[in-house]
């Protein structure tokens, strides 16, 4: 399939499936569960058990703080019932547009993005994004496993605190190591840029 035609398929209906889970049925608690079930049933089916396993993990710990900060604004507002079902709704929500989004990424390859009729400039950016969440993805068992090096996180249950801080590292891990990768993987993708690209475009003139 031309890979215009494919990526422009893929936004229609990304698009339109953020248009229908985060406008359309926001506030319906039942049709956010069964979006739920739709794309952790998808997701395993498009990536195997341990393959999502490991994608379920990456966001996680982000769900749960954004759902946490919602109960502490129902605390502190008095109205814990209404942030709690506001902020279920919202976090639900998330989730399936970013469940969602995996699995749309999963349908575009590197060869897909090369051949788009865009600036080396803008595909640079699309292979660096792609990138990136793959080696997330590969490395936060890693990341779980040296966190669980430390004294504090080697019991076998964890307490609710022990388990909130022990997420909130590994948010931040995640993030630092984002970091690295896109300065170091975007430095060889400049250096593979200025001398290949360079020479191709000069074969051809």
């Amino acid at each position: 399939m031309n890979p215009v035609l494919k990526l422009i398929a893929l936004l229609i209906i990304l698009a339109l499936f953020i248009w229908i889970v985060s406008f359309r049925l926001m506030e319906s608690l039942p049709w956010q569960l069964a979006f739920v079930l739709v794309t952790i049933l998808a997701g395993l089916l498009r990536f195997g058990i341990r393959n999502w396993y490991k994608e379920l993990k990456l966001i996680l710990p982000f769900i749960i703080t954004m759902f946490i900060v919602y109960v502490l604004i129902g605390l502190i507002t008095v109205k814990l019932p209404y942030w709690i079902m506001y902020g279920l709704l919202r976090s639900l929500s998330f989730i399936n547009t970013i469940f969602f989004i995996q699995i749309i990424l999963s349908y575009v390859s590197i060869n897909d993005i090369i051949t788009l009729p865009l600036s080396i400039d803008a595909k640079k950016h699309l292979i660096l994004g792609r990138a990136l969440f793959n080696h997330a993805i590969t490395q936060i068992g890693n990341i779980e496993l040296h966190l669980r090096l430390l004294p504090e996180f080697q019991r076998s249950r964890l307490s609710l605190k022990q388990w909130f801080r022990f997420k909130l590292q590994q948010s931040f891990a995640i993030i630092c190591m984002l970091l690295r990768e896109a300065k170091l993987k975007g430095e060889l993708i400049d250096n593979r840029i200025q001398h290949c690209y360079t020479i191709n475009r000069n074969e051809k003139s």
